[in-house]
């Protein structure tokens, strides 16, 4: 019986020791993402909470079982279980005390693709499944919202040519390509471009746009002048409008009169204002992303609570948002990624999001690449005029205090 007894107590002290070693490698192992100048009391506490049961115990074993002649082995075992178990207990506090601290942050950088606008921000060092996650959350709160209609990827290019002799089926306008070697069966490709006619290609294309510079240059000059002139002139009608519906309020109201109806004033402001608005829309491409009752609405909130003018045209200038009348149900999306979604983020790892939902973000691409952030080794200046430091004044000329 004792036999077994103490096998049992052998076997229970193995899976003990195996836990609290996993423990222990999950507690010391951890990279911190920073190195404070002064102490964490929490580190602190537990730390010394281990050191106290490791020399009470230690105590406990040299009276009990190392002075007496006849030690009993069965205590020796029972001592070593609960040191175990107890160390054990402390390690699993320390484990989840630090899982609820602030988790190691990585820089991502998240480009979109066709329009090329960027973003950088922080995320939780996690699998690469559970960044994407993250990602997108903050790519819905911090991009513009797309607009294809004012941006249209082009995948053809931008260059037109023109394939002749040989046989060749002729194309669009802009470029010529002769086959010279017709003798040569390997140059009838059935209308298929070369490489080396492609580069000329590609150059001659290069060439011409450095000669169209200076058009494409006025082009956009005076696209950003006539957006900045319907801003101007669709700012100044709504101020106008506003101004006039506050000075009747204040009027009626030195007459105790009621005020005016929020929603009235709201149809009549918008049929005074509709027509600078939607030209505004029109040339920005943003017509579609609204519609006539999202302008009551938001009008209607602003007049309510006597918002600016300014507040009022503010959705209409930041495109941040797109408003819709129903709740997104779900956003599908698939991952390109070179390794396992389930493995941990590292430096310098990119991977790619491409939309699939049937609406304006169709096949809207993410390229993300993620940069692991430095460990900040933060140390500390002495201050003299600290809350916590200590001043020591000399004593005066002839002063008789002994300090």
């Amino acid at each position: 019986m004792i036999g077994r007894e103490l096998n049992r107590f052998l076997l229970v002290i193995g899976i003990c020791l195996v836990i609290q070693i996993v423990a222990a490698w999950k507690v010391h192992s951890k990279r911190p993402s920073a190195r404070l100048p002064r102490i964490v009391l929490s580190r602190v506490a537990f730390t010394l909470s281990l050191i106290f049961v490791m020399i009470g115990f230690g105590l406990s074993f040299v009276s009990n079982d190392v002075l007496p002649k006849n030690p009993n082995y069965v205590d020796i075992l029972l001592h070593a279980l609960l040191l175990l178990i107890t160390t054990f207990l402390i390690h699993s506090l320390w484990y989840f005390f630090e899982i609820r601290q602030p988790q190691i942050y990585v820089t991502v950088h998240v480009v979109r693709d066709p329009d090329g606008e960027s973003h950088t921000f922080s995320i939780r060092k996690s699998a690469v499944q559970e960044a994407v996650i993250e990602i997108l959350s903050k790519y819905s709160s911090t991009f513009s919202a797309f607009n294809p209609y004012k941006f249209r990827a082009k995948k053809e290019g931008q260059g037109n040519f023109k394939l002749g002799g040989g046989g060749l089926n002729p194309a669009v306008s802009g470029f010529k390509v002769y086959t010279i070697d017709e003798g040569n069966p390997e140059s009838k490709n059935n209308g298929v471009i070369s490489v080396s006619n492609a580069k000329t290609l590609i150059q001659a294309a290069i060439r011409r746009g450095r000669r169209d510079r200076s058009e494409h240059y006025h082009q956009n000059f005076d696209y950003e002048r006539k957006i900045e002139k319907k801003k101007s002139e669709l700012i100044l009608a709504a101020e106008e409008a506003f101004a006039h519906v506050n000075a009747i309020n204040s009027n009626n109201a030195k007459f105790k009169a009621k005020q005016m109806d929020p929603e009235e004033t709201a149809q009549i402001i918008i049929a005074a204002i509709y027509r600078p608005l939607s030209k505004y829309l029109k040339l920005t491409h943003q017509n579609q992303n609204f519609q006539w009752h999202n302008f009551g609405e938001n009008l209607r909130v602003c007049l309510q609570h006597g918002f600016t003018a300014e507040t009022f045209l503010q959705p209409y200038f930041e495109q941040l948002t797109q408003y819709n009348d129903s709740p997104p149900i779900s956003s599908k999306w698939s991952l390109l990624c070179d390794s396992h979604p389930a493995n941990t983020v590292v430096h310098g790892q990119h991977f790619i999001l491409r939309c699939l939902d049937p609406d304006t973000n169709l096949n809207v691409r993410l390229i993300c690449r993620i940069e692991l952030n430095p460990t900040f080794n933060i140390v500390q200046e002495r201050s003299r005029n600290a809350n916590y430091s200590y001043h020591f004044t000399p004593p005066a000329q002839g002063s008789d205090s002994p300090c």
